[in-house]
Order: C-alpha cells, then sequence, then structure tokens
C-alpha cells in the first residue's frame, strides 16, 4: 500500500487600530482572519472500492476527508472615563467559524479518486435508495476479528458554519470603601448544518441464522458473496442495515446575562467579594421550522397512552417559538474573602463559594443536537424479508433482500425511503421510530466549588500554601441516552423470553390495542416492544439527558521560591480523589466534523482511554446510582517539580564579571529541570 500524506495550507491576518479621541474616550478595533485548507495528497488507493474507516483515518490528522476553512473575529469597542470614580466600558463582536469538506463530490473525495458515478450507475437496477449527498452505499463484511468496510464514508462529508453576536457594557463605580461592578451580556449565535447520512448493508452473519434457534449463522462473508442484506428488526440482531436521510439545519440561540460584584475592603487587612450572576440560556430556533419536540406526559388521544410529537401550532408549543422555554432560576452567587491576620501581612487566608452555570444544550454540540430533532433523525430499516418464512415481522435477523433479485423485495425499507421528514409533513412518526426525542432540562448543569487555602511568605522569597478545593458538578449532559428502554425487574424476569412473540392483546386492550395493531400492522409484537413505556414509537433514544453529576475533593500544597542567588523553584503536590457517574465522561466524539469524529480509535489524552460520547451508560437505568464511582482519570497523587538557576559566571555575575569572550562563551548560561510523578489512572475493563 502505497504511503499517506497530508498537508495544511492557511494564513492569519490581524489588523488592529487603537485610537485617544481624548482624555476621557478611548476607541479600539480589531479584524482577525485565518483561512486555509486540508488535503490528502497520497492515497493508498483509489476506485470505486475506496475504503471506509479505519483506513481512511490514517492521514495526517486523523480526519477521513480534505476540507477548507475560514475563521474570523471582528471587534470594536469603548472605553469611556465619565470621572475617576466611574467607568463605562462597551465592547461588540462578531466570530465565526466554518469548514466544508467538499460535500457535492458525495463522499468528499472527487470522483477522480473515488469513481462514485460510476458506482451509482452500477447499483442502479438494485433499487437501493438514492440519497444526493452519499450516492452509495457502504458495505460492512463480517469478519473473525471484526467487520471490513469499504464504500462511501457517512457522516463525514459535510458544511459546518458557526457565528455569535456579542455586545456587553460594565460599568465600574468606586464608592469609599467599595469597588462596584455592573454590566450585561447579550449574544446572538447560529449554527448550520450539511451533513452526509450513510446507507449502510451489513453482512455479518446474522442474517444467515435461524432468527429462533440463531443457528447457522457463520461469517459474514458467504452471505456477502451471496449479496443477501442482513435485516435487523429486532434484539437479537446485530449492527443494523439501514438507510438515513439528513436534515440541514439552520438554526439560532440567544444567550443573556447580568452580574452585579461588590469589591469591599471591610478593612486594610479584609476583603470581601459578593457577587450575583443571572444566566438566562436560549434554547434553540430552526430559519426553516416547523420545530418538533416529544411530551412524554402528555395524553395522547389516538393510543389512550401518555407520550406525544407536538409540531408548531400545537396547544402549548406556539408556532415560531423556541424548542423550550429558558430555565429562569440560574443565579449563582459569589462569597470570597481574603484576610491577612497579622501586622506583618506575611500570612493571607483566603476562600470562599461560587456557583456557575453553563448552556445544557450548547454543551452537547447544538448542531449534533438539532440534527437530531424528533421527526427529523430518521432511519429506514431494511425490515422487510424476500422470505417472510425465514423470520418473523420485528423479530431477529433475517435476509433482508439479494442484490441481485430487484423484482422480488417489495418495499426495501420500513417506513418506505423517502428524503421528506415526518416534522415536515406533521406526520407523527410511529412505526419508523422518532429516533431520538428532545427534553427540556429541568436544570442547566451546574458547577459549585469551595475553597480555603492559607499561604505565608518566609524569608529569602519563600512562599509555601496549603489549602482544599471542593468541586461539585450536576445536570452534567449525556448523549444517546434512550428514553424508551426495557427494565431491568422485566429483563430479569423474562430473559431470552422477553424477545417472543405474543398477541397485544396479552398486555393492552380497546383502544390502545386498536392503535398499536394499526401502526404496526400486526396483531403480535415482542414481548419487548410492549413492556417499554411509549410502545407505539418503536423506541425512543433522547439525545440529551441531563443527569451527569461528578464530586471532586484536593489537598493542594505548594513550595515556591522566587529568583534570589540565581535559583528559583516550585514543588506543588496534590492529593485528591474525583468521583463521577457515567454521563460525565469525556465528549471527545459528540462534535460531527472531519477532524474529530472519524478519529481512528478515539483514543488518547492524558489517561489514554478511549473517548466515548458522554461516558459508557448506566449498567442499570433504573437504578443510576449504582454506578457512581472513581472517574476515568482519577489520579489521587500528583507531585510536581521545577527548578531553574543562573550559572554564576559573566557579566552582572559573581565570575567573570566582565564582558569580552569569556562573557560570550561562559555567561548567560542556566540550568533548568523537571520532576513529574504522578499515581496511576483506574484500570478500565478489557476491551473483547
Amino acid at each position: 500500500m502505497a504511503g499517506l500524506g497530508s498537508s495544511q495550507d492557511g494564513a492569519n491576518i490581524s489588523l488592529k487600530i487603537d485610537h485617544q479621541w481624548s482624555e476621557k474616550n478611548r476607541y479600539f478595533g480589531e479584524w482577525l482572519f485565518n483561512p486555509g485548507k486540508y488535503n490528502n495528497y497520497r492515497l493508498p488507493w483509489t476506485g470505486a472500492t475506496f475504503p471506509t474507516s479505519p483506513w481512511g483515518s490514517y492521514d495526517g490528522f486523523g480526519s477521513n476527508l480534505p476540507f477548507d476553512f475560514a475563521n474570523q473575529i471582528i471587534a470594536v469597542g469603548n472605553t469611556y472615563t465619565v470621572n475617576p470614580s466611574l467607568i463605562n466600558e462597551f465592547r461588540a463582536g462578531f466570530s465565526r467559524q466554518y469548514y466544508t469538506t467538499h460535500p457535492a463530490t458525495g463522499g468528499g473525495y472527487p470522483p477522480s479518486v473515488s469513481d462514485l458515478p460510476a458506482v451509482v450507475k452500477l447499483l442502479a437496477n438494485s433499487g437501493i435508495p438514492y440519497y444526493p449527498l452519499t450516492p452509495a452505499p457502504s458495505w460492512y463484511v463480517g469478519t473473525p476479528g471484526g467487520s471490513l468496510g469499504w464504500g462511501t464514508i457517512g457522516w463525514t462529508s459535510n458544511m459546518t458554519a458557526t457565528e455569535s453576536y456579542t455586545i456587553l457594557d460594565n460599568v465600574t463605580k468606586l464608592i469609599g470603601k467599595h469597588t462596584l461592578r455592573t454590566g450585561f451580556i447579550y449574544r446572538l449565535s447560529h449554527v448550520a448544518e450539511f451533513q452526509s447520512a450513510p446507507t449502510d448493508l451489513n453482512f455479518d452473519g446474522h442474517g444467515t441464522a435461524d432468527p429462533t434457534t440463531g443457528l447457522g449463522g457463520g461469517s459474514g462473508l458467504p452471505q456477502f458473496m451471496l449479496g443477501d442484506v442482513m435485516s435487523t428488526g429486532g434484539g437479537n440482531g446485530g449492527a443494523s442495515s439501514f438507510a438515513t436521510s439528513a436534515w440541514q439545519p439552520y438554526a439560532r440561540d440567544r444567550y443573556w446575562v447580568f452580574y452585579l460584584q461588590d469589591d469591599f475592603r471591610v478593612t486594610p487587612s479584609f476583603t470581601l467579594n459578593l457577587g450575583l450572576r443571572y444566566d438566562i440560556f436560549g434554547a434553540y430556533k430552526t430559519r426553516q421550522g416547523p420545530l418538533t419536540r416529544f411530551c412524554p406526559t402528555c395524553p395522547n388521544s389516538y393510543t389512550g397512552m401518555p407520550g406525544i410529537e407536538q409540531f408548531w401550532g400545537d396547544p402549548g408549543f406556539p408556532k415560531g417559538s423556541d424548542i423550550f422555554a429558558p430555565n429562569w432560576s440560574d443565579l449563582g452567587p459569589r462569597i470570597n474573602f481574603s484576610w491577612s491576620p497579622f501586622s506583618n501581612r506575611n500570612t493571607v487566608i483566603r476562600g470562599g463559594y461560587d456557583i456557575f452555570y453553563s448552556n445544557a444544550f450548547s454543551g452537547i454540540n447544538s448542531a449534533q443536537q438539532i440534527e437530531n430533532q424528533d421527526g427529523y433523525a430518521f432511519d429506514f430499516f431494511w425490515q422487510d424479508s424476500n422470505n417472510p418464512s425465514q423470520c418473523a415481522n420485528y423479530n431477529g435477523s433475517c435476509v433482508a433482500w439479494n442484490l441481485d433479485s430487484t423484482g422480488a423485495k417489495g418495499p426495501l425499507t420500513t417506513p418506505v425511503f423517502t428524503t421528506s421528514f415526518p416534522a415536515q409533513q406533521h406526520n407523527v412518526p410511529y412505526v419508523g421510530g422518532l429516533g431520538s426525542a428532545d427534553l427540556r432540562p429541568t436544570h442547566d448543569p451546574m458547577v459549585q466549588t469551595w475553597t480555603l487555602e492559607v499561604q505565608h511568605q518566609f524569608k529569602g522569597n519563600l512562599t509555601l500554601t496549603a489549602g482544599y478545593v471542593g468541586i461539585h458538578d450536576t445536570h452534567l449532559v449525556g448523549m444517546f441516552k434512550t428514553l424508551d428502554y426495557t427494565h431491568t425487574a422485566d429483563a430479569l424476569q423474562y430473559r431470552q423470553s422477553l424477545y417472543a412473540t405474543v398477541p397485544i392483546s396479552q398486555y393492552f386492550s380497546g383502544q390502545t390495542a386498536t392503535a398499536l395493531s394499526e401502526i404496526y400492522g400486526a396483531s403480535s409484537l415482542p414481548r419487548y416492544y410492549l413492556l417499554r413505556a411509549f410502545p407505539a414509537f418503536n423506541g425512543i433514544w433522547q439525545t440529551s439527558e441531563f443527569d451527569g453529576n461528578s464530586v471532586y475533593h484536593a489537598f493542594d500544597l505548594r513550595v515556591e521560591k522566587r529568583y534570589s542567588h540565581g535559583l528559583n523553584f516550585n514543588l506543588a503536590y496534590t492529593w485528591s480523589k474525583s468521583i463521577v457517574n457515567p454521563w460525565a465522561g469525556q465528549l471527545v466524539t459528540s462534535v460531527i466534523d472531519p477532524i474529530h469524529f472519524a478519529r481512528n480509535g478515539d483514543v488518547g489524552g492524558l489517561t489514554g482511554a478511549e473517548g466515548g460520547i458522554a461516558g459508557q451508560g448506566f449498567q442499570n437505568p433504573d437504578n443510576v446510582k449504582g454506578d457512581r464511582a472513581l472517574s476515568f482519570n482519577d489520579m489521587p497523587h500528583v507531585l510536581k517539580f521545577s527548578t531553574t538557576y543562573e550559572l554564576p559566571f559573566g557579566a552582572a555575575r559573581t565570575f567573570l564579571n566582565h564582558k569580552g569572550v569569556s562573557n560570550l562563551i561562559l555567561g548567560g548560561w542556566r540550568l533548568t529541570g523537571n520532576f513529574n510523578a504522578e499515581s496511576g489512572v483506574p484500570l478500565g475493563a478489557c476491551r473483547r
């Protein structure tokens, strides 16, 4: 295989102007512009079988596709001194980040590399759904060591643009012992997303197995050679085969903040810092519309059960409104102090308590959040078998159809593939499933911190600091948690019979039984369908949940010697403990872009751990407290030491204190050293 290479071309343009209009009035303006591109200039092979990940990931930055980017910042500001005790600062800014992977080519690469037009022509007779952004499917063949994939790379051929307009104003007033500060910030943000959804055809061996006994599966290679596309309609299957339509939203959200702060010098040796911040995080609204959302507690007049899909204009969801109203309770107090208890001021005691909030939706990458909105994140599964006797509807894995049997397949997907979304037609996507459901966070993510620190300065520029830090994070965001799952008690009770097909009337009657029969076109369904909280929707993936939490306690000890006699050093020791639940994990793959999303293995960071989307999920969703444990990056002991020593030779030094050749050769030298020691991180489970 030929070697791989990459190149990144870019430029930075910076322009800033400062103007003193008068003694009281100063202005500034600046512009920063950073355009560029990233290219793959050597490829392992080209043509119609160009491989998907992992081969496509070995190209320098870990990205699959070339992309162009352009980032810029524009800012203006004014500082006006009304009088020596009253100052006003005004700022206005614009920032924009943009990149594109040339989505018009379908797979990111031009036809000369991918040969996609030939692939589309070759597969036209197969009847595989054609989607403009991904005109050819990705193929996954099960192998003894995993799976091998090639074809068009899904999710990574896209364009993303984000921009923000910000204005802020700060007023500072001096009144006696008080320094008062107050102000506001307003930010209007836009995000646009344009990405390729995959059309996946899986051949992993499940399709050749008897769905009842599980016998006869074997390798996916024979299945691939026969052209038997796997169908997954129930819980017995492996990875699903599906076609996906991808929405292209353009959305905006808004943010307001107001604050008041008082630095109160109570005595020359005691200062209080008191503050209150009020954050208002607006949720998103799309320009195209209509927005949809899922209400899990609202009564459904059709099914007779809780759970409805709401559209703009429905009762309780005004047309043109944001997806959800803000949380109005994000008040963050700050109380801090500094005290020098002795007259020589060599000892200082500091401490405080603070509360901070963050935007729940922006914290999980709002572009992806909007794309996964109910009625738009829509999968079309290969659920119709060309051999109905092989497996029952909605149960197990079976052969959906053969690539060479164009006349015997009937509808390829359930529901029938279309590039129109249920949300656009105000149709409730019962049989196809909502895919995802945005729920309003009852609280925005909150961080509480409390600190206490004692610092003493000794002779010889030596300082000793000892302190405690506590941090408690609550309502942290997690992604892709299922809202409609089988409860653990039911799973333990029924075990394998959980997937058995049973009459709907065994669990429901009257209006609900009639509605479920109409929705699925069957009088019997797998038992686990009927045990879900929302059986009419065939599974709901909640795009976000806000039940992550973490606690951090640390004792810090620092010894610092500032420069004297050419020597300085810094010694720092931390003894800590970090406890989290699964939804407080890394968000390393939550951004859909060609740099991060497709990085091979998602391995890296301080711990070398595999990154996941907001942790690994709860072992038992009915007992979320059961997974409270040490954090993935918990390191109880950390010791760091650094030092610098100026050798005493040369001009202005103790020895050879003169200029000339000896100073040029021996003067100005420094010795530096660093030593770090850390205890190990918790060991994770072995991968199988």
